[in-house]
């Protein structure tokens, strides 16, 4: 399987949306309290058109064969201003999505891979992500590439 990582263009706009809807129905049937149907596509086209013009963004989409295999979304932070925090430049994955056809073969280690890559380039000293509690697969993943658990939110129905 010859897994090539790119960055992602305006053209692929139709063929990320199959993505989103993938992911986002996973978070409706498991969080149907949380996340909701978007009226119309998945991800709005200028919202996407805004994050690949961004410097401070990485979108990157798997090609399998020609084929999109998945994309991850990671953007530079800085800690809050504060006298309590050490002052650092970090990454933040915001998204990581692989088709349902493609998983586990490697395609989301190559993903995050890439980002990691692309944030040690923009002088990130370090890089965070945050996955739901019931993404169990993405979570082994994770911690298979050295994640580790650093803060947790709690939520309680009111």
């Amino acid at each position: 399987m010859n897994v090539r990582i790119r960055a992602v263009t305006a053209e692929d706009y139709d063929r990320l949306c199959p993505l989103f809807e993938e992911v986002d129905r996973l978070h409706r049937r498991r969080l149907p309290d949380r996340f909701r149907s978007p009226e119309g596509t998945p991800r709005p086209r200028e919202d996407l058109l805004r994050l690949i013009g961004d410097p401070e963004v990485g979108l990157f989409a798997a090609e399998v064969d020609g084929r999109c295999a998945g994309c991850v979304h990671v953007a530079l932070a800085r800690t809050p201003d504060s006298p309590v925090y050490v002052p650092c430049r970090y990454a933040l994955i915001d998204e990581v999505v692989v088709a349902s056809a493609f998983r586990h073969q490697g395609i989301g280690r190559a993903l995050m891979e890439h980002a990691h890559s692309w944030a040690r380039s923009k002088g990130a000293a370090r890089i965070e992500l945050n996955v739901y509690e019931f993404n169990s697969a993405a979570i082994r993943l994770y911690r298979r590439m050295g994640y580790a658990d650093l803060r947790r939110t709690m939520s309680m129905r009111l």
